[in-house]
């Protein structure tokens, strides 16, 4: 990685746009996404890293421990009032991002689904989507 320059702790380079800092381009490639949806009307509004609490803080035996919260990289709120939470993935889903995911979906996903997202082949697909060509891709490998 080049000196000066900023990083996540995934190896992605962070970017800046509109005063708001990306942990990825792909994220602020979805940012611009957005920005045109909502030109266009297609959804009312943009929350960028909305934090959303898991366990409050808490002691136990005299140590405290901090709150644990998940940040979504997106909230859109579409025409109709209903919102949903956006996490857009490069490649991988790490093991603190299912766990918080699942944790998530426990306690806000009724209100405000998740929906995690990558880009493909020129268009954003669910990753779960990514997933299901990864392993055809891999299957048709093997042979």
């Amino acid at each position: 990685m080049a000196f000066g320059r900023s990083y996540n702790k995934y190896g992605n380079k962070k970017v800046e746009m509109d005063g708001i800092k990306f942990d990825s381009k792909v994220e602020r490639d979805y940012f611009i996404y957005l920005k045109d949806k909502k030109a266009r009307g297609e959804i009312t509004d943009i929350e960028v890293h909305k934090k959303f609490l898991l366990q409050d803080k808490f002691e136990q035996h005299g140590k405290k421990y901090r709150a644990i919260h998940y940040e979504a990289d997106f909230v859109i709120t579409y025409n109709t009032g209903k919102q949903e939470a956006i996490d857009t993935k490069g490649a991988i889903l790490t093991s603190e991002f299912i766990l918080k995911a699942k944790i998530y979906r426990k306690l806000y996903g009724d209100e405000i689904p998740l929906r995690v997202i990558a880009y493909r082949h020129g268009e954003w697909i669910d990753f779960e989507e990514y997933l299901e060509e990864l392993k055809k891709t891999k299957k048709k490998n093997k042979k």
